[in-house]
């Protein structure tokens, strides 16, 4: 190095380059003294050689022993328990690293004295053993801590399907190592540890069933003859049990659990349903007065009710209904009560608005019915004060299960009920007055007596009256003065008929008096003008029915007068009648070519 510098004449201190120039003899000095020193040791090394030999045996020996031990009472034993064999694992890989250093000591000494260096080769194979059964162990410690964490936990924090996830990849795990792997003891033991675990997953996931309630825990305490604080119960806890030995009872508890599941959420639903199933409402007005509230039609939440207690009688004849027998009983009462409830309503309702458009809707009709308009008005009060209290709450459950609502419906339904009879009997007094009413409705009927006006008649004078379509009253009165058919074909009376004061049934009486014995005097006077006029002109002038009963009446005659001038002598009479007859009949056909009224047509 010095002589590289002197070469491209660096430059160096004098002291340093004195220092230089002496380092080769100091080299060669000191290794001059090394030699004569390593002379002087040779007796004491070979003392040292035959120590460290003797070491090397000793060390081989207990080597031997060693993996004779491990064989034998190792963490590969057969039989052992695995949380033993992990803690041996521990053990020996302490043990082994002591060893492992001896070992390295030893070959030092070797290397330094000038032996052969020994191989350790039993050591090698404890090595070998040792990592081969560390690699098993080391799954079951990872378990082990796993399974710890799960153990643990609260029951109800656990969660099954984690831990299958969790336990599938421990039995991968297993599956994946070497087949050198698979021939050592530990193996079978921790895989079958894994595998009982992960076999009885899902009686796990059956005990976190969702229809489990505290019942059916202290069903399974009955069944296993174990006691539990379920609030501070863990997985492990399950597993101390030794709940895999009932595994059968526990389905069936779990299986029973599922089906009363499946009843409390039926009847939850029913429950939900009622809650806000909703009456609809609307006004009810009557010639621009408000007269409350009346339902709509309840026919859809009938169908619901009718539904819901043929589901709650199936649900009452399972085996499974017992916890819940006493609440389904009383939903069956309620619905029961609220289908009732629902049907006295509506015919309450129906009886209301029939006889509210009478009593209310007619003041005559009330006025000759005092006693049943009295009685009507308090079922009016009641009727609207349900009703309003209805707008206010409107669900059904409540409306129906109101203190004595059924009772107070029967009430009204059977006041109701005396007021139609009333109105009915006070009908029939009319009808027998006057027996052509027979042949209206009561409707009709009442819409005649609820009026003062004669014409209200009107529109029911066909019903009442063959082909009498309406009366004629004269001018703006209420005298009648004739009346007309459907073709409008009139008949004057005789004499006209006053209705003013007199009720409806007396004054048809007169007017139908009065129609017969107009009829009869148009009749007479018909029959009377028949020969005196000619016939065509004759049907012209009267009525349809005056010109086919006076004809007869006249053909009649004739036909007999012939037969009295036939036996008289006159041999040609009849056929003389004949002939007038046919240009009678003739004078008929040739009038059908000409433009007749319809009522003469």
């Amino acid at each position: 190095c010095y002589a590289t510098l002197r070469q491209y004449q660096i430059p160096v201190a004098p002291e340093e380059a004195s220092l230089a120039a002496g380092l080769r003899d100091y080299w060669l000095g000191l290794l001059e003294q090394a030699r004569k020193r390593d002379d002087s040791l040779f007796a004491v090394k070979d003392k040292f050689r035959k120590v460290t030999q003797d070491q090397v045996k000793e060390f081989t020996k207990s080597l031997v022993q060693a993996k004779e031990d491990f064989q034998e009472n190792g963490p590969g034993k057969p039989g052992m328990e695995l949380d033993k064999g992990l803690e041996l694992i521990n053990d020996w890989k302490i043990d082994l690293h002591q060893k492992q250093k001896k070992r390295d000591t030893l070959i030092k000494a070797e290397k330094l004295f000038g032996l052969p260096i020994t191989s350790f080769q039993v050591l090698g194979e404890l090595e070998r053993d040792l990592q081969e059964l560390t690699v098993i162990y080391d799954v079951y410690r990872d378990w082990k801590e796993t399974l710890g964490g799960w153990s643990n936990a609260l029951w109800v924090d656990v969660q099954p399907d984690s831990m299958t996830r969790g336990t599938e990849q421990f039995i991968q795990r297993m599956k994946k190592m070497d087949s050198k792997y698979k021939e050592l003891e530990p193996y079978n033991p921790i895989n079958d540890n894994i595998r009982n675990f992960y076999d009885s997953l899902p009686l796990f996931k059956d005990l976190k069933h969702e229809a489990l309630r505290d019942r059916h825990w202290k069903m399974l305490m009955d069944v296993t003859g174990k006691t539990f604080d379920f609030s501070n119960f863990t997985l492990q806890n399950l597993v101390d049990m030794k709940l895999y030995e009932f595994k059968d009872e526990i389905l069936n508890i779990v299986a029973g659990a599922a089906r009363e599941l499946s009843i409390e959420k039926s009847i939850s639903q029913i429950k939900e349903t009622w809650f806000h199933e909703a009456l609809q409402t609307r006004k009810y007005e009557r010639a621009g007065m408000d007269r409350g509230y009346i339902l709509l039609d309840t026919t859809e939440i009938a169908e619901k009710i009718d539904d819901n207690i043929m589901n709650l009688q199936s649900i009452s004849n399972v085996k499974w209904v017992k916890p819940f027998l006493q609440e389904v009983h009383t939903w069956e009462k309620k619905l029961a009560l609220m289908g009732e409830v629902l049907v006295v309503w509506m015919q309450v309702q129906m009886k209301w608005m029939y006889l509210e458009s009478i009593f209310v809707g007619s003041e005559d009709i009330a006025n000759q019915l005092p006693k049943e308009a009295k009685k009507f008005e308090d079922i009016d009060k009641r009727w609207l004060k349900i009703m309003g209290e209805t707008e206010k709450v409107p669900n059904v459950d409540q409306a129906c299960h109101m203190d004595g609502r059924l009772s107070d419906f029967t009430y009204l339904a059977e006041k109701l009920d005396e007021c139609q009879k009333g109105l009915s009997d006070y009908l029939e007094t009319k009808r027998m007055a006057f027996p052509r009413f027979y042949f209206i409705s009561d409707d009709e009927l009442l819409s005649i007596l609820g009026s003062s006006d004669p014409r209200a008649v009107q529109e029911h004078m066909l019903k009442m009256f063959d082909n009498c379509a309406m009366l004629l009253f004269k001018g703006e009165s209420t005298v009648i003065e004739g009346v007309q058919s459907a073709e409008g074909e009139r008949l004057m009376f005789v004499a006209t008929v006053a209705t003013e004061g007199l009720q409806v049934q007396k004054w048809l009486n007169l007017v139908l008096k009065e129609k017969k014995r107009s009829l009869t005097a148009v009749l007479k006077e018909g029959t009377f003008f028949y020969p005196k006029m000619i016939r065509v002109e004759w049907i012209n002038k009267y009525h349809g029915q005056i010109a086919m009963t006076g004809s007869k009446i006249w053909w009649t005659y004739q036909v007999e007068d012939g037969f009295k001038k036939v036996k008289s002598g006159k041999k040609t009479a009849i056929k003389e009648l004949a002939s007038k007859l046919t240009r009678q009949l003739n004078d008929l056909v040739a009038e059908m070519d000409k433009p007749l009224d319809k009522k003469y047509r």
